[in-house]
Parts: structure tokens; C-alpha cells; sequence
């Protein structure tokens, strides 16, 4: 069942998120389970059930929605609420429903006066207070339709400064507001304006009509411009890249016809990266996101068996220097795909946590629900040691594909241990991980199944990252749902963009939504996140769990109004290798075809249109740091605007490519100008840079 134990308080009676508690009678006292939602990206991991007798039970902090949720247990068993009768179907599975705080705010949309719960701002999250470079963002959400006008007081030697702050958008419930302020202040207190009233309500630390100021002690976010706020990045999955050296290839290679149906080794290699190094430079690029490059049985290498060694088949740690030595001679950073949330049970770790069973410091590190070894199958155990030691974690038995194992994995695979993550060791094991590629030279790291590990855990990681490291190592979590349920800018600086890719796909190629819905999306994650993480998520079209954007969109045109489009926007714009070229892929595996070196075969209007992007990118800083408004033109199009300092490049997309002409109103980013543009669109788009006295049409 799920129950709202009530809110969180702030200062000492203001209002925060929703506690809700989960539970339900989990039936096997070895097993673990997880609470699996929307803000768990609907996979288990990052909210545990602690066990109390034959119950399991957690709490979370919730803001008002829907949640559809499920039980679910460590062998990936579900299990439906059974004290909760709503219900709902997502993607073919049932998902039990939690209403949190909609009949409050649904109540108070309904009252005539502003009530002080539906006053949203919580200074310890940097969505709500954050810097970026010399800037403090400050924002606050009100129940909608109840104010006229927010001002900011800010307290500086002694007096209080009265600042207008901006209203960015307005969903069904919250009007949301936020002000971008230079000035240097540490206590700042609301006044709301009520609707019918001549009046400023202060709105303090403890709440609606409080005085009491709210200070400033810790104030997350950037305040230097690092390479990783709104880089350029290209992304290679490293066995399809290029083959440079064929004596290291695997001997069970595939030929490349043989790729889009199935999996196996291309012969990719480090060299090859470094041969093709220059076509990187000159496309431009600014980091290389590598996919697994550590010891492992799989052509993927998401089953690591080594964390600290480099794949023999993509060649040797010398091999790996001369490419972090040659990349940044051409300005160019590396970042590693690391894999915290399991391992290869060929790894020593587990090897030696199966020879030397429970009770040893090694069977700690993983999720085993069996006490010992002695009431496992015999069957199963010897086929496991099988898969182990005779055939090196290459091919799995027959055996170990149809029975249950005793230990937790990723998905069902047995290819795929998962790491207890509350355990020091494995702590300590990913701290040193890290550390080591950072000593070798490595710009940041992509966190693999970021979206379940606990907060937590990635936490630790993050802050190990920046401690050793330093503020301009990156680190970026994967994330395949909602981001706006993560705390990001506290467990991580980035995360891969699925919601936006989702989004993207619905209204440009599915056309699901419409331009007034996809704003309304943008804005919301534009809100739960602090600035600094907006302009560094990583925003892609295709990765190499996804289908290839062209195959997706099978126009050329809407390809590249989508790469125009994530190039424009606020965030980090990624290339899948190939997208560029017109590289076609389906589905796994076939999303990771060899690249295409033969540049008779190569897209070039295309490639030749994201040079152009990425020209933009670099030209323009207000399109990596710049401020942005979103605005819906009609259903069909929408116009992303990057300003700053009176200058702005404004974007302008219609998934209809007849030619049209649009107003673009520009007067509240140009300060003191009167500017309302007419802007002709070109096969659905165009970008142009504008300042008080001149216009250029840049695409």
C-alpha cells in the first residue's frame, strides 16, 4: 500500500515534497526488493524496501503527480499493490497508481485565497538556488492564477533591494518564476503580489507572512566556464569504429553484412581511433564519449571482467595513452563508460566470492539470496563454474539460461552480476577505479545504469570524481527516464537526455504531441534542474541502445531540423558515430553498424549541415551559456531562443516543411528594443544571431 505520512518541513514550518510511504508483505526473506517508478525511471536500484518483519516498506519525497509503481523483487519478479485498486497499463505491463497531493492542489486551484502550502521553495536544492558563473538563480513555484507579481528582496549593507523576478511558465497547477541576478548578496526574502489585491505578502524562511530572511550557506552550481558546460560530444562504440590493427582481432569476428541480425565483434580498435582522429578534429568535436574499452567476454564490454586493464582485442594501455596524448594535442577530451552497477561473474570479485563463500568479504560485495552455497542446485552451481572457468564467460549454458540463479543480476542475464552498493568495499572499489583513469589521463566518465544505483552511492562517486580529479572533470550519469525526479548538480553534472530524446522523437516524428505540449515539457525540466545542468545535458538523437535517428525519422529534413534543434537548445549536443554520415541501424544490434569510411557512400549534404551546427556551437558562447525561452508558434512549430547581454540566437523549427513566415517577438531578451521579427522558415527551420542593430540568418 502507499500512504502520505505528510510533507517536509522547511524552516520551521514551511512546506516542502510529499512523504509517502511505500509497503507491501514481501513472501522470501533471502530476496531483496525495490519500489520501481516514474522517479526510478521504472528500473530497481535506486529506492531499496528495508524489510520490517514479513513486511517491506520505504519513504520518499515526492512533489504532487502520478505515480505508476510496481514491487519488484531481486530475481525481476513484480508484484502489483494488493491494498491499491487503481491501476493502470504502461508499455504492456500493470503498474499499480499512486495519487500524491493531487486533491490538495486541486483544492486549492479552487479557493479564492492563497494558501502557504502551495508556496514552493526549498533553498537546499540547487533547482531553486544554484550559481552559474557570476550569477545566482533563484526560483519559486506558486498554486497558479492566485498572484499578479514576485519580487525578489535582497538584503545588502543593511538595505533591502526590490527585483522583479521573471514568470517562465505556467503548467496545470504551479505558476513558476526564477531571476538570474549578478549582484553579490547572501539573505534574500519573496513578496507576492496577490490577484484582486493591492498588496505584497512576504513569503520568508518559515513560510507565507513570515519576515525572516532566507541565507545563503550553500550555494551549489559553476562559477568558471569549464569545457564541459555545453561541449560538443561524440560518441563511438569502439569494436565498430575501425579495424587498424587486424592482430588483435577476436577469431569469431562477424562480417559486417552479418550486423543487423547479429551480435558479435566487428574488430574495432584504439588505433582506429586514433588513425581516424583527424576527422574528428575537422568535423570538430570536442569530447570522445568511448562505450566500454575494459577487459570483457562481449563485443559490447558492459560485462566488464576488469576495470583497470584495456580489452586485449582493442589493444593495450600504451595504446590508450597515445590516444589521450593525441586527442588533446587536437583539443579533444576522452571520456570512459564505466559500469558501477555490475560486473562479469568472471571477474576475480566474484570468482573468489564463489570459492570462497558466505562469510567472506568477497560474497559481501554482491546480492546473493541464498545463505550459503550448500542449498544451491548442484546442477546450477557446476554449470555456473562452467560458464566461469572452462569457457571464460563467452557462451551461457544452456542450463543457467532457463533456471533461476541464486545471485541478483542485471535484468536476467547471467552475464551480469549486480554489486551490493551499501557495501564499503564496493565503494572503495569504484573510488580507486576512478582514480586510476583519471591518472591516465581521462576528461570525465559516463556512469552506465546511472538511473539505478542509489542517490547515494553515485553521490560518493561524484564527489570522488571532482575531489581527485577537480571541478572540470565531467561526470554524466545514464539516465533513461524522467531526469526530473534525480537530484542533479548534487550525485552528478550531467546525465544522457532520454526524456528530451523522447520528447524530440514525439513531436518531430511521431507527432504524439503538439508544439504547446513539447514546450510545456521543456519548461518542466528546465525548472527541477539548476541551470548549470541544463546547458550540460547530454542531448543526443541516436545512441547505441536506441534505433539511428534517420532510421527513426526516414526524412533527411527532419533530421536535421532534430539536430538543429538539440544544437540550438540549451545542453550538451552528442553525435552517435555515423549519424552524421546518414548511418542507418534498427534496433540492437543493428544500431551498431561499421562505420562507413568510403565517402562515396556518405550523406555529405548532411554531414556537411552538422559541420554547420557544430560551427555555430563554437562561434557562439550564447549558445553554451546564454539564457533560453521556449515558445510555441502554432501546433506545428516552436522557437528556441538562446540570449544573453542583448544578444541572442534564436531558432525557429516546424515539423511542416512548407515555407511559412512567423512573428518572433524578441523584446524581453534585447533589453530597451522594440524588435518583432518576421521570419520566413527554410524546409522547416531557420537560425538566426541578432543584437540591438544588426540581424544575420545564420541557417
Amino acid at each position: 500500500m502507499y500512504k502520505v505520512l505528510g510533507r517536509e518541513i522547511l524552516g520551521e514550518k514551511r512546506l516542502g515534497r510529499y512523504l509517502v510511504e511505500f509497503s507491501f508483505k514481501c513472501p522470501d526473506e533471502n530476496k531483496r526488493y525495490y519500489l520501481v517508478s516514474s522517479f526510478t525511471a521504472f528500473f530497481p536500484g535506486r529506492v531499496e524496501m528495508r524489510r520490517e518483519d514479513d513486511s517491506c516498506k520505504t519513504v520518499v519525497l515526492l512533489r504532487e503527480g502520478n505515480y505508476p509503481y510496481v514491487f519488484i523483487d531481486s530475481a525481476w519478479n513484480l508484484y502489483l499493490d494488493q491494498d491499491n485498486q487503481l491501476i493502470i497499463e504502461k508499455d504492456k505491463t500493470k503498474y499499480s497508481l499512486a495519487r500524491v497531493g493531487i486533491d490538495d492542489v486541486e483544492k486549492a486551484l479552487r479557493e479564492d485565497s492563497l494558501l502557504p502550502e502551495h508556496v514552493i521553495h526549498v533553498e537546499r536544492d540547487p533547482a531553486y538556488l544554484s550559481r552559474f558563473l557570476d550569477q545566482v538563480i533563484i526560483r519559486i513555484k506558486i498554486i497558479r492564477n492566485k498572484i499578479r507579481k514576485v519580487y525578489l528582496g535582497v538584503l545588502r549593507d543593511d538595505r533591502e533591494i526590490l527585483y522583479d523576478m521573471e514568470h517562465v511558465y505556467r503548467d496545470n497547477f504551479f505558476d513558476y518564476y526564477e531571476i538570474f541576478l549578478q549582484e553579490s548578496f547572501d539573505k534574500y526574502i519573496f513578496y507576492l503580489n496577490p490577484r484582486g489585491e493591492d498588496k505584497l505578502v512576504s513569503f520568508g524562511r518559515d513560510g507565507l507572512y513570515d519576515a525572516k530572511y532566507f541565507e545563503i550557506t550553500d550555494l551549489r552550481g559553476v562559477d568558471t566556464p569549464l569545457w564541459w558546460l555545453g561541449a560538443i560530444y561524440y560518441q563511438i562504440f569502439p569494436d565498430s569504429f575501425y579495424n587498424y590493427d587486424p592482430s588483435n582481432d577476436p577469431p569469431e569476428k562477424i562480417s559486417i553484412d552479418e550486423i543487423p541480425r547479429k551480435r558479435g565483434y566487428l574488430g574495432g580498435d584504439l588505433r582506429g581511433i586514433i588513425e581516424k582522429i583527424d576527422y574528428l578534429r575537422d568535423l570538430g568535436i570536442e569530447a570522445i564519449y568511448l562505450t566500454p574499452i575494459f577487459k570483457s567476454p562481449s563485443y559490447h564490454r558492459y560485462d566488464v571482467v576488469d576495470y583497470l586493464s584495456i580489452d586485449p582485442y582493442l589493444g593495450t594501455i600504451s595504446d590508450f595513452l597515445d590516444l589521450v596524448r593525441e586527442a588533446r594535442e587536437r583539443d579533444i577530451r576522452i571520456i570512459l563508460d564505466v559500469v558501477p552497477n555490475h560486473v562479469s561473474p568472471c571477474s576475480d570479485f566474484f570468482k573468489k566470492a564463489i570459492e570462497l563463500g558466505s562469510g567472506s568479504d568477497y560474497w559481501e560485495m554482491f546480492r546473493f539470496y541464498v545463505k550459503d552455497l550448500g542449498s544451491v542446485d548442484q546442477d546450477i552451481l557446476e554449470a555456473l563454474k562452467e560458464y566461469i572457468y572452462k569457457n571464460s564467460c563467452r557462451k551461457i549454458p544452456e542450463k543457467l539460461q532457463v533456471e533461476k540463479l541464486f545471485f541478483e543480476r542485471f535484468y536476467k542475464t547471467p552475464a551480469m552480476a549486480r554489486w551490493d552498493h551499501d557495501n564499503t568495499k564496493v565503494t572503495n572499489l569504484f573510488r580507486e577505479i576512478l582514480r586510476k583513469w583519471i591518472d591516465r589521463g581521462v576528461d570525465g566518465f559516463r556512469i552506465d545504469v546511472g538511473h539505478g544505483l542509489p542517490d547515494e552511492f553515485l553521490e560518493k562517486m561524484y564527489l570522488e570524481t571532482k575531489t581527485y580529479g577537480g571541478l572540470s572533470k565531467v561526470f554524466i550519469i545514464e539516465l533513461t527516464g524522467d531526469s526530473t525526479h534525480y537530484p542533479l548538480g548534487v550525485i552528478s553534472d550531467s546525465a544522457m537526455n532520454y526524456r528530451l530524446y523522447w520528447d524530440t522523437l514525439d513531436f518531430f516524428v511521431y507527432r504524439n504531441i503538439d508544439a504547446y505540449d513539447f514546450v510545456a515539457k521543456l519548461y518542466e525540466q528546465y525548472f527541477y534542474h539548476p541551470y548549470h545542468v541544463i546547458v550540460s545535458m547530454y542531448n543526443f538523437a541516436s545512441t547505441h541502445d536506441t534505433p539511428r535517428i534517420i532510421t527513426l525519422a526516414r526524412d533527411i529534413e527532419t533530421v536535421k531540423n532534430i539536430y538543429a534543434f538539440i544544437f540550438i537548445a540549451p545542453g550538451s549536443p552528442a553525435i552517435y558515430y555515423g549519424d552524421e554520415i546518414g548511418l542507418e541501424g534498427g534496433s540492437d544490434p543493428d544500431n551498431r553498424r561499421y562505420m562507413i569510411w568510403d565517402e562515396n557512400k556518405w550523406n555529405k549534404d548532411l554531414r556537411n549541415y552538422i559541420k554547420k551546427l557544430i560551427e555555430l556551437r563554437k562561434r557562439y558562447s550564447i549558445l553554451r551559456i546564454g539564457r533560453v525561452k521556449y515558445v510555441a508558434l502554432d501546433r506545428d512549430s516552436v522557437a528556441v531562443i538562446r540570449y544573453i547581454e542583448n544578444r541572442a540566437v534564436a531558432g525557429i523549427f516546424s515539423r511542416n516543411i512548407a515555407k511559412r513566415t512567423y512573428q518572433l517577438d524578441l523584446r524581453s531578451m534585447l533589453r530597451g528594443s522594440s524588435k518583432k521579427l518576421f521570419v520566413e522558415l527554410d524546409r522547416g527551420r531557420r537560425v538566426i544571431y541578432l543584437d540591438r542593430k544588426h540581424l544575420y540568418q545564420l541557417i
